[in-house]
C-alpha cells in the first residue's frame, strides 16, 4: 500500500505510483495504517536484514553503519505527489499538516527497526526542506516542528539522527543547527566555508564535494585539491566529514572517487594548512568563481531588468504589459484576466500579450527564483496565475494561424528512474509560457 517503486541497476529507485494522490486515497489508507499498524514492506525488512548482517560480520568495530531514512515532509510529498503537496502548503494546510503526521510515525517506525538491527545513525533525507523549494517561513511551518520531533524520538531510543537537505538552504542553517540532530549534510549554497562560519560551532557538517563539476567532470588533481581546500576552509578544527554534497552518478570515474578517499587519508591532525599547497586559486561549490557556478539564465536581458526596477509606461500596450508583469509577479489571476482584456480592447495581438507581458512576468520570476529571492512554490503560483488567463488567449492564438502558431513542439517526460515532476512541470508551464506546444508524457517514461 505504500508507494510504488521501480528499481533500476543504475539508478535511484524510480517512482511509479504515489499510494494517496487524493483525499480519498489517503483517508483510505490512513484508516487501514490506524487499525492495522505500520506494516513494513519486504524492501524495509530486507534493508534490516542486511543491516543486522553487517553487524554479525563485525563491520561494527570498525566502521559507523548509517542508513538513509526519508524525512516527515519528503514522505509527504512522495504519498501526494510533489505538486499536489505544494499545492495542499498553500490552499489546504491543515490536510498539508495531516499527511505530514502520518508521514512522521510511518519514519519513525522505519528509523526504529535500522536501530533495533544495530545501525549506529540513521541520516533523513529531507530534500523537500530545500530553501529553493520552500519558502523559509513555509519551512518553519510545515517541516521544522516535524523534524525536531523526529530527532527527539530518535534520541529517546538512543540513536542518532542525521540530516540531508541539498542546493539552498543558508537560510534555515540556524534552525537546522537546533533541531535535534548530530550533523548536517548536503550541499549548503552558497558555500560551506559560510556554514562552517555560521553553525559550525553547534554541528558537525558533512560534505560538499562538487558531484557534478568536480567529481564527474573534474581530473583527479582537481577532486584533491577541492579535498584539501575543504579541509583548510571547513575541517581545520574537527567537526568535518569530507563527501559528495549530495548524489553521485554511477558513471562517476573510479580514480575521482579514490582520489577524494586518499586524500581524506592523507590529511591528518593537528593539520598542517601550509603542507597542503597553494590553493589560493580552488575555490568551494558555491563561490562565484568555482566551475560549477553559471550565471543567471536572464542575464544581459534587457526587458527582465526594466520590468524589476520598473519604469513609468510610455504608451497604452506598456502599460498593459506592466501590469500583466505585476499580476504573474503577484500571483493575481483576477489582475491579469483584467489586463488581457484591456490589452485587446487597446488592439494588442494575443502574441504580444503572451510574450511582451505575461510571459516576461514568468521571466523575471524565474530570475528572481535563479538568485534566491523566490522559491518553487512562487514560481508555481506565478504560472498558475498565467494559466488563468490563458484561456482567454489561447483561442486566439490558435485562429490566427500562419506564422503566428507554435514556436515548435516539444515532447517533455521524466525518464525511467528519475522520481521528481516538480522540474518538469515547470518546464512545461515554461515552454508553454514561451509559444511551444507541449505534450507531456509525465513520469517514469
Amino acid at each position: 500500500d505504500g508507494c510504488e517503486l521501480d528499481y533500476l541497476p543504475y539508478a535511484q529507485p524510480s517512482l511509479v505510483k504515489h499510494p494517496t494522490p487524493t483525499k480519498e486515497d489517503f483517508y483510505r489508507f490512513k484508516e487501514k495504517y490506524e487499525r492495522e499498524g505500520f506494516q513494513p514492506s519486504p524492501r524495509v525488512l530486507e534493508i534490516q536484514k542486511e543491516a543486522r548482517t553487517m553487524v554479525q560480520l563485525g563491520y561494527k568495530d570498525t566502521h559507523v553503519i548509517p542508513t538513509p531514512v526519508g524525512g516527515p515532509i519528503t514522505t509527504a510529498q512522495l504519498m501526494t505527489g510533489s505538486s499536489e503537496f505544494l499545492t495542499y502548503l498553500s490552499e489546504d494546510p491543515d490536510y498539508a499538516k495531516e499527511v505530514t503526521e502520518l508521514a512522521l510515525d510511518i519514519v519513525k517506525n522505519v528509523c526504529r527497526m535500522m536501530f533495533e538491527a544495530g545501525i549506529d545513525v540513521c541520516n533523513i533525507l529531507d530534500p523537500f526542506n530545500s530553501t529553493d523549494i520552500l519558502p523559509p517561513d513555509t519551512y518553519r511551518e510545515f517541516g521544522l516542528p516535524y523534524r525536531k520531533r523526529l530527532f527527539a524520538y530518535i534520541t529517546e531510543i538512543g540513536g542518532i539522527g542525521f540530516t540531508h537537505t541539498c542546493t539552498f538552504t543558508q537560510p534555515i542553517w540556524r534552525d537546522i543547527a537546533e533541531n535535534g540532530c548530530l550533523n548536517f549534510n548536503g550541499d549548503m549554497y552558497p558555500g560551506m566555508d559560510h556554514a562552517k562560519r555560521a553553525i559550525g560551532g553547534q554541528i558537525s557538517l558533512m560534505g560538499t564535494l562538487s558531484p557534478f563539476s568536480t567529481l564527474m567532470h573534474g581530473s583527479t588533481t582537481d577532486v584533491a585539491n577541492e579535498t584539501k581546500k575543504l579541509a583548510a576552509e571547513v575541517g581545520y578544527n574537527g567537526g568535518f566529514v569530507c563527501m559528495p554534497g549530495c548524489d553521485i552518478d554511477w558513471t562517476i570515474p573510479d580514480e575521482n572517487l579514490k582520489a577524494m578517499i586518499d586524500t581524506c587519508a592523507s590529511i591528518k591532525y593537528p593539520m598542517d594548512i601550509q603542507a597542503l599547497g597553494d590553493l589560493s586559486k580552488v575555490y568551494l561549490p558555491g563561490h562565484p568563481n568555482h566551475v560549477g557556478k553559471r550565471a543567471p539564465s536572464t542575464a544581459g536581458d534587457v526587458d527582465v531588468a526594466e520590468a524589476k526596477t520598473g519604469h513609468k509606461p510610455r504608451t497604452p500596450q506598456e502599460e498593459v504589459n506592466e501590469k500583466l508583469v505585476e499580476a504573474i509577479m503577484e500571483y493575481d489571476g483576477d489582475k491579469a484576466i483584467e489586463w488581457v482584456n484591456k490589452g485587446l480592447e487597446r488592439g494588442m495581438s494575443a502574441q504580444d500579450i503572451v510574450f511582451d507581458g505575461l510571459s516576461l512576468g514568468m521571466k523575471v520570476v524565474g530570475d528572481m527564483y535563479e538568485r534566491n529571492e523566490r522559491f518553487v512554490t512562487d514560481m508555481l503560483k506565478a504560472a498558475k496565475t498565467m494559466d488563468k488567463a490563458m484561456p482567454i488567449l489561447t483561442p486566439l492564438l490558435e485562429a490566427s494561424g500562419g506564422g503566428a502558431g507554435p514556436t515548435g513542439t516539444v515532447i517533455v517526460g521524466l525518464v525511467r528512474g528519475n522520481t521528481q515532476d516538480i522540474g518538469k512541470n515547470l518546464v512545461c508551464l515554461m515552454l508553454k509560457a514561451n509559444g511551444f506546444k507541449v505534450i507531456d508524457l509525465g513520469k517514469n517514461v
